[in-house]
């Protein structure tokens, strides 16, 4: 059994979560708790983490969760910050590798009824910016930063400045609780297409619906590409989408997997459009495929059947390292409570109240 990518991990200060530290974390990981107790946050968290806090990865954060109307909203990061206020920095990842995300607060000057933050640079000095400057470092050393500099007419923009001691994360594929749309299912889909892993989702699809050939991508009208079935009952290929929302979740699950070869691969909501016996289904192809390519999963569920189904393919696979975490808030913190394979099916049956 191959040592976690993230054997520990730590989150402080991001959204609602104060400190919250999971201590021993398996290949195949399954956060579970009420509404609202920072699930998604988690995986937000190793998202960042993995990105080291990419403007691209922080603006789609914000998009999300609809946090960024305005279209210069997405710059205002306070957001992701603990109360929303940014006073704070975030740090998350692994003891050995904190990343630490700041913004600088200082106000340098006022300018025209403007503000403009300083912020000082061992190279170049002092710097004016028209928003606060965001920070990132790692294990202690300052990586890169993002004065927000005016840039096009009408706006600003932020690009990040790489130190050399920068070094890249783990890469991560994410799946949201909607599922894929057929942009990323198509990209997705071309970084495996005449591979291994190609042959491995098909087999893995025919163990759900037995008259399913394979799986592929074709062409339609006006440039885009859609999924399409070959199924043994029909003369044509059929839209993958027309055999069920839940077949779709499971392949596009299946296909961010056998792109996350020595990363991580983060579901939010597994169980959405699943029945629960596609979900062990499922569970046994991705802790298996987790294994062999490397990979650590995170996910999230509401559902019991969904914490049964992973127990008894975490158990099923001696060679794996399944764990469930539940969060519950105590007072203004959240804290984790972690079971083990053996403990998993037990806990489906007999946990009162997971959601």
């Amino acid at each position: 059994m191959a040592q976690p990518l993230l054997p520990d991990f730590l989150i402080e200060g991001y959204r609602g979560l104060r400190r919250l530290e999971l201590k021993k974390l398996g290949n195949v990981n399954l956060l579970v708790g009420e509404n609202s107790v920072g699930k998604t946050s988690v995986l937000e968290a190793v998202r960042l983490y993995s990105s080291q806090a990419a403007i691209a990865d922080l603006a789609d954060l914000l998009r999300d969760r609809e946090e960024a109307s305005d279209p210069d909203n997405w710059r205002n990061f306070e957001s992701l910050f603990l109360n929303r206020s940014g006073s704070a920095p975030i740090q998350i990842g692994p003891r050995e590798s904190l990343l630490r995300i700041s913004i600088q607060q200082t106000v340098q000057a006022v300018k025209d009824g403007i503000l403009y933050y300083k912020f000082v640079d061992g190279d170049t000095g002092e710097l004016a910016a028209r928003f606060p400057t965001l920070t990132v470092e790692q294990a202690g050393h300052r990586i890169r930063y993002a004065p927000q500099e005016s840039g096009r007419p009408g706006g600003f923009h932020s690009q990040y400045i790489d130190l050399p001691e920068k070094q890249s994360n783990p890469p991560y594929t994410f799946v949201a609780a909607k599922g894929l749309d057929d942009a990323a299912f198509a990209k997705l889909w071309d970084r495996i297409v005449l591979t291994e892993y190609e042959e491995k989702l098909n087999e893995s699809l025919a163990q759900i619906i037995a008259n399913i050939k394979r799986v592929s991508l074709v062409q339609n009208g006006g440039g885009s590409r859609r999924a399409m079935a070959k199924l043994s009952s029909a003369d044509r290929p059929v839209p993958l989408r027309t055999l069920g929302d839940g077949i779709f979740r499971y392949i596009g699950i299946a296909l961010a997997l056998a792109n996350s070869k020595n990363g991580f691969l983060l579901v939010d909501e597994f169980e959405n459009g699943l029945h629960y016996k596609t979900q062990e289904a499922l569970w046994k192809f991705v802790i298996q495929m987790a294994r062999e390519l490397n990979v650590q999963v995170f996910a999230t569920t509401h559902d019991r059947d969904c914490i049964g189904a992973f127990g008894r393919a975490a158990e099923e696979d001696q060679d794996s390292f399944g764990v469930l975490t539940k969060l519950e808030r105590v007072g203004e913190d959240v804290v984790a409570k972690q079971l083990y394979e053996d403990d998993i099916v037990d806990a489906s049956q007999n946990l009162v109240e997971i959601r």
